[in-house]
């Protein structure tokens, strides 16, 4: 899912414009945007609801939303915390909150919180999951379109998230690691799969750990980035590039 495409999402669900109020209309666009993209960091959705209500993120009006619809149990917050970056704010639809975007007409996706619990004990390693989200938002934020846990017919290997650039004519398979532990065959085996590899560590020291590791298992290309570099570029003009070390 691309920036681009969850809101144009929302322009075609006429009911967004009907609420009387921008809150009551906020506290919409953020069940539309939850049922319809998946996305499930509240920074992300918070800039989305903004930039469909040309508001802040951080406005009163963007915040209260998601108390709201918090209060009314229409959706689930949890806060995960991270080595490095501050903790993250994520959110999903609760039972009520399906039901409800449902009778609304939405059309409805599992979220990505949702698909690590199921798929990739998201509720046990809850940093590898904060790690994964945010390194999404972030990825969307300078343009590409992305997708979790993708499935690769006749292959082993299981990335965390697959990134597509503007264009749709360059991917990468990207594995998001919150520690070195010498993973040397990993590298190799991607490597030799796909000819590079590509990664998101949480801090620089990570990234910088885990580059020497590819070196020393032999892996001739590669792109390397980290969340805590990332989210100090976006608060500039410009975002900045998505990868930091590239080999």
């Amino acid at each position: 899912m691309a920036w681009e495409l969850a809101l144009s999402c929302l322009k075609a669900l006429p009911d967004l414009k009907k609420p009387t109020s921008k809150e009551a209309c906020a506290e919409e666009v953020i069940l539309a945007l939850l049922a319809h993209t998946g996305i499930s960091t509240s920074s992300e959705l918070r800039m989305l609801a903004g930039a469909f209500l040309c508001a802040s993120p951080d406005s009163g009006t963007v915040k209260r939303a998601v108390n709201n619809l918090r209060e009314c149990k229409l959706i689930i917050t949890d806060t995960l915390r991270l080595t490095g970056p501050a903790p993250i704010m994520v959110i999903r639809l609760s039972e009520q909150g399906l039901i409800y975007c449902s009778h609304m007409g939405y059309p409805l996706v599992t979220s990505e919180w949702e698909i690590l619990i199921e798929e990739h004990n998201g509720e046990i390693w809850t940093q590898h999951t904060a790690a994964v989200l945010y390194f999404l938002f972030q990825v969307r934020l300078r343009g590409y379109s992305t997708r979790i846990l993708p499935n690769i017919p006749g292959c082993k290997i299981a990335p965390d998230v697959k990134i597509t650039s503007a264009d749709g004519e360059r991917f990468q398979y990207v594995e998001v690691e919150i520690r070195a532990r010498r993973k040397l065959h990993k590298w190799r085996q991607s490597y030799r799969k796909f000819g590079f590899i590509s990664i998101c560590t949480i801090t620089p020291a990570q990234r910088v750990a885990i580059v020497k590791e590819c070196h020393e298992a032999g892996v001739r290309r590669g792109f390397a980035t980290d969340i805590e570099t990332l989210i100090q570029a976006s608060k500039g003009e410009d975002s900045g590039p998505l990868w930091i070390t590239k080999w």
